[in-house]
């Protein structure tokens, strides 16, 4: 986060995570739910899913919003905010609708995936990778003279 940047407002935290719970629920319904109703056709099952979908950008949306505006979040740590409840959401889900049970290996490739969230969220490197150059992005001029640089070499 940018060192400017005001502190994180945990009631507003509280709103957006709570929204991005919801919002990971429903794109995993979204995702997977049509496995269980093997008799949809493709479109049927293309349909649905899409409407599901749109239902999760409605509070998709206003979670980043509120995380970004109320709470202070940066856009990283509402992305791994997110992930968190989708990995937790789809255990559930594959465990509970699609009768589909966890293995060890699971639990194990999520819980890496979770720990870089955790590092994402928690971490100590707070220095940027790419400073921001006049244009408020990074200077396609500097990543042309490392490519160059890496091509000679």
């Amino acid at each position: 986060m940018d060192a400017k940047a005001p502190p994180v407002d945990l009631g507003w935290s509280a709103a957006a995570t709570a929204l991005l719970c919801g919002s990971s629920v429903a794109m995993i319904t979204a995702w997977y739910l049509h496995l269980k109703f093997e008799s949809w056709s493709v479109p049927v099952a293309i349909f649905l899913s899409w409407l599901i979908a749109g239902a999760e950008y409605c509070l998709q949306v206003p979670a980043n919003r509120i995380g970004a505006a109320r709470a202070h979040l940066s856009p990283a740590q509402l992305r791994a905010i997110a992930e968190a409840a989708t990995l937790i959401s789809f255990l559930v889900f594959q465990r509970y609708v699609l009768n589909v049970h966890t293995l060890w290996n699971h639990i194990v490739g999520f819980a890496m995936v979770f720990a870089g969230v955790c590092f994402v969220l928690f971490g100590p490197l707070n220095t940027p990778v790419f400073p921001q150059g006049a244009s408020g992005g990074v200077a396609l001029v500097e990543l042309e003279d490392v490519y160059t640089s890496a091509t000679r070499a």
